[in-house]
């Protein structure tokens, strides 16, 4: 019997392999099997320190022909890195503040294993409508 592949959209799957060229910490693929492009490489940042070019184009550097490069850190952009994004439709640049606002918006979404690493409550507050 084959296994069914499930439908609809999915979180990109990465590939879990260690890198050393250009900084990369994940490969992940619009699709399960990894064959459909574009394929996403992404540089991870931990750190709260604004990020300069210079980290930034060493993963511009790796980038392929049709190949998305995403940047994420806790922390924020310089003003050249904010220029280079906007001179490179295929670079994203991800902040702390963008991090949150997307698994709030997606919360609902993400399979149980996750909402189960940081379970969130919803807190409904009277609105204030003073006449």
């Amino acid at each position: 019997m084959r296994r069914q592949l499930p439908a609809g959209p999915r979180l990109p799957s990465p590939s879990h392999r260690p890198f050393q060229v250009g900084g990369v910490d994940v490969i992940a693929h619009k699709d399960p099997l990894g064959v459909e492009p574009p394929l996403i490489k992404v540089q991870c940042k931990h750190k709260t320190a604004t990020i300069d070019a210079p980290e930034v184009q060493q993963l511009i550097g790796v980038q392929g022909a049709g190949e998305l490069v995403v940047f994420m850190t806790f922390g924020a952009y310089s003003r050249d890195v904010l220029a280079l994004e906007g001179q490179r439709p295929a670079l994203r640049l991800v902040t702390g503040e963008d991090t949150i606002s997307l698994v709030l918006e997606h919360y609902a979404a993400l399979p149980e294993r996750w909402r189960s690493l940081m379970p969130l409550t919803p807190v409904l507050i009277v609105a204030d409508i003073a006449s």
